[in-house]
């Protein structure tokens, strides 16, 4: 069964804190929706603006609203402090993790490898790579990918590169073992990915539409790639809710922004607050969100 992992946005209060009613409400609102589990303190999370201790209490919250997979997001600057935090994310009820290659520095897939091998260790649970490079200087490539796979110290991977190629050198290299975990965060290009042999998705455009991710799956399951493609093409033109105006702030912000102020709109969340320095949502930007949801429903 293809999975529909939403990459959660973090609610905040007004003054910045972890909502944590907020959260629940959010969590049960897409299970509810047909999500399989939730990504809690990934990009879309805001995870790395957060300190640990909220960090934590995030992981907690999610777990205690849901009795489906939390996987958590550990980034951090070194092996230490991945390390560290998989330990306190697994004690606070995380179920997987989401592990990226450190940020600062670019390393060696030797010196990665190591990484992975710690991190998962400190944790104890499933480990899902997390190839982002946009985000970290060192991509996940498919050979060691396959490598910690066979190792047992990676389940799989999340690849949010866009790079279909790269996406189709990974089902390669693992065998197209159902066993292996193969999340792509491409939004808009489900559908393909899917077809080359991922298992499923991890799409932030699915904290708001939950339920058109989850027809996309079923008809992908089904084999009825005309009419995943048909709910592609939607969810592609939903894309635009990124593109509303940021103010003075950067397109991540935006984009993270209109995911918040989206939820807003729909009751599940109390506030479009971002974490510091993030700029938040101003009403122009809120506009738009209201434009591009009013759009989908006519």
């Amino acid at each position: 069964m293809t999975e529909v992992v939403p990459p959660l946005i973090t609610p905040l209060t007004d003054r910045g804190t972890v909502d944590r009613p907020s959260l629940s409400r959010l969590v049960r609102h897409v299970v509810s929706e047909g999500a399989d589990g939730v990504l809690v303190l990934g990009s879309t999370g805001e995870g790395g603006h957060l300190l640990p201790d909220e960090q934590e209490a995030v992981v907690a919250t999610a777990a205690e609203a849901t009795d489906r997979e939390v996987m958590a997001g550990v980034a951090a600057l070194n092996t230490r402090q991945a390390a560290q935090l998989a330990a306190r994310f697994a004690a606070a009820g995380a179920r997987s993790l989401l592990v990226p290659p450190p940020s600062m520095f670019p390393l060696s897939q030797t010196e990665l490898a190591r990484h992975f091998a710690a991190v998962a260790e400190a944790g104890g649970l499933p480990t899902i790579a997390y190839h982002v490079p946009s985000r970290v200087p060192t991509p996940v490539g498919a050979a060691l990918l396959a490598e910690l796979v066979a190792k047992g110290v990676l389940a799989g991977v999340k690849d949010s590169s866009g790079d279909l190629g790269g996406h189709r050198a990974a089902v390669l290299a693992t065998g197209r073992s159902p066993a292996v975990r193969l999340l792509t965060g491409s939004e808009t290009c489900i559908d393909a990915a899917l077809q080359i042999g991922f298992t499923g998705a991890v799409p932030g455009l699915s904290n708001v539409f939950t339920s058109l991710h989850r027809a996309l799956a079923d008809a992908a399951d089904a084999g009825d790639w005309p009419a995943a493609r048909d709910v592609q093409d939607r969810l592609t033109q939903l894309h635009r809710i990124y593109e509303g105006p940021h103010g003075d702030g950067s397109f991540t912000a935006g984009a993270i922004g209109a995911l918040k102020a989206a939820l807003v709109e729909l009751g599940v969340i109390e506030t479009a607050t971002m974490s510091e320095p993030f700029t938040s949502p101003g009403e122009e930007a809120r506009r738009h969100v209201r434009d591009v949801l009013r759009e989908d429903r006519q």
